[in-house]
């Protein structure tokens, strides 16, 4: 039996609240496997540019400011995830 037929096997015996936890638990692996396709394909060597950049912000607003974007960002995530229940 290859793992494939073992799954269905033990999805067959599932009741509904746990099937539902085992698919959001397929698509977060299939979110992070894409996730991990993109960032190494979007990979870059940046040393070609070391020492010819410069800085002109202010680097802890710039960080408070990129923190409040990720936290607007799954403040929204979570919305969603609430409706699509």
């Amino acid at each position: 039996m290859d793992t494939v037929e073992k799954i269905q096997s033990q999805i067959n015996h599932l009741p509904e609240p746990s099937l539902i936890e085992v698919l959001k638990f397929i698509e977060f692996l299939n979110y992070k496997q894409h996730a991990q396709k993109l960032t190494a394909e979007k990979s870059y060597d940046f040393s070609d540019l070391l020492g010819r950049l410069q800085w002109q912000g202010n680097a802890l607003n710039e960080q408070h400011r990129l923190r409040e974007e990720v936290i607007l960002l799954i403040r929204k995530e979570i919305e969603l995830s609430r409706v699509n229940l």
